[in-house]
């Protein structure tokens, strides 16, 4: 193999290797801002459920104070009194089964918030392990071209390519004991 043939190898394995590398850090740059934005976005969801929640829970509890003040004018217009009996009865009852499904919206809200914040998590973790990959197969890379490197050269030397390059050469590398 001539000389400018070897040297043509190495640098392309040289920079193949480095090039490598490079997309391997620019994807593991990917890997992490994409986790990032894709948490971020469930932190958010999180946050605007729980703002809709609450703004629900506003408007049905209005809702809710209409109803049982419509309920007592009807009592009140049938001639019985909201505050007494079976009336009231009624009333407590409707009360208690209003605020069950508004507790029970907020229970709700706290698993869904949960589940978003977990998956910003996970979704971070994943990040990061698929960056630490990416990382590891561009040092990889790198690895690899250097043993291609070491491999051209040494078959280089093997093959006698180096051999006549200097005055008095053994295997094509110059004596430093030589009389010269």
């Amino acid at each position: 193999m001539p000389l400018a043939l070897i040297g043509l190898a190495a640098a392309t394995t040289v920079y193949g290797a480095i090039q490598s590398n490079k997309s391997a850090r620019n994807a593991a740059k990917v890997d992490t801002a994409t986790a990032e934005y894709n948490a971020r976005y469930d932190e958010a969801l999180s946050k605007q459920l729980d703002l809709d929640t609450q703004k629900n829970i506003e408007t049905e509890r209005k809702e809710n104070a209409i109803y049982l003040s419509k309920q007592e004018a009807s009592y009140a217009s049938a001639g019985v009194l909201s505050n007494t009996g079976s009336a009231l009865d009624a009333q407590l009852t409707n009360v208690g089964i209003m605020q069950q499904r508004i507790q029970q919206e907020q229970v709700d809200l706290g698993q869904k918030q949960q589940q978003y914040a977990s998956s910003a998590t996970v979704g971070r973790l994943e990040g990061a392990a698929r960056a630490s990959s990416d990382r590891a197969m561009g040092n990889i890379a790198l690895i690899n071209g250097a043993g291609k490197l070491a491999s051209l050269g040494y078959n280089a030397y093997s093959s006698g390519v180096f051999a006549g390059a200097g005055s008095k050469t053994v295997s094509g590398f110059s004596d430093p004991y030589s009389a010269d």
